[in-house]
């Protein structure tokens, strides 16, 4: 893990009314981005509220939109586990079918069409994750969301 926990808040891109949107540490491929609802509990995603699940949505085809746009992505997988943060979140892994460059280095999604491959070498250093970060809050900003009170993070 190249972020600690106590750097997580430099992951942050912006408060989606009580969400958090994050970008992983880990970026095994370009733009993985963690969801937390407002929930601090030790829960899975079936223990949200009805209209938590319906902010979900909203907040999920934001981020989409937001990864298309910055990073061209062409398909989303999302995970809910919890194994090593034991708080409800929920994984947001855009899909490639060939290669991104950004921050001067290529990024390859090697498990297209399957689960997504993790890096166990090579993994982007901690100034490319952090461009990541400003690329997303930039582009965030410059979005016209209406249903949200978007607090772009400034960590």
């Amino acid at each position: 893990m190249i972020f600690e926990e106590s750097e997580w808040p430099k992951l942050d891109i912006a408060m989606l009314n009580d969400w958090r949107l994050s970008v992983a540490s880990n970026q095994h491929v370009l733009g993985w981005l963690i969801i937390f609802p407002p929930l601090d509990e030790e829960t899975s995603i079936v223990h949200l509220s009805d209209e938590q699940i319906l902010e979900f949505k909203q907040i999920g085809l934001i981020a989409e939109e937001l990864l298309k746009k910055t990073f061209n992505s062409e398909w989303f997988n999302y995970l809910q586990e919890g194994n090593g943060v034991r708080r409800l979140h929920i994984h947001l892994e855009p899909r490639y079918s060939s290669t991104r460059e950004f921050a001067g280095r290529t990024f390859t999604d090697e498990g297209w069409g399957r689960k997504v491959k993790f890096l166990k070498e090579d993994l982007p250093s901690k100034e490319v994750v952090l461009e990541i970060v400003k690329v997303l809050r930039k582009n965030l900003l410059e979005m016209n969301i209406e249903k949200f009170k978007v607090e772009i993070a400034t960590t």
